[in-house]
């Protein structure tokens, strides 16, 4: 996976712009989706699987499956059932214990995040 983040860095330019930006945005977004949860009705404002996927994009290495639901506003059987979905949609790979974004999961969160950069632009 850090592979593949090192090379997508070289390849948008060089990293004092482009990967930073879009770690720099992915933690705020982690913070907004906590602020929201704690301010407004959880039941009606939690989304799991960007909660998880952000983590992960966030993660330097591989996160203990155990310890996903610290990152969500579910249970560990909740989150665990995200985590297979995730699987299931090729955006996170298991080995043993650890997950950890799949070079698709990577791919596609750069992607979410450069739209959003671009969106924080607009007028």
């Amino acid at each position: 996976m850090r592979m593949h983040r090192d090379h997508l860095e070289t390849e948008n330019g060089s990293g004092a712009g482009s990967r930073d930006d879009l770690r720099m945005l992915a933690r705020r977004m982690g913070n907004m989706r906590r602020s929201i949860s704690e301010t407004l009705p959880a039941e009606l404002f939690h989304d799991p699987a960007l909660d998880i996927l952000l983590a992960l994009y966030l993660a330097d290495t591989p996160v203990a499956e155990t310890n996903v639901s610290f990152y969500t506003t579910v249970s560990a059987s909740v989150a665990g059932r995200w985590v297979k979905a995730l699987t299931a949609y090729g955006l996170v790979d298991i080995v043993g214990e650890r997950i950890s974004l799949s070079a698709e999961g990577v791919k596609r969160m750069d992607q979410m995040l450069t739209a959003a950069t671009g969106l924080q632009a607009e007028p």
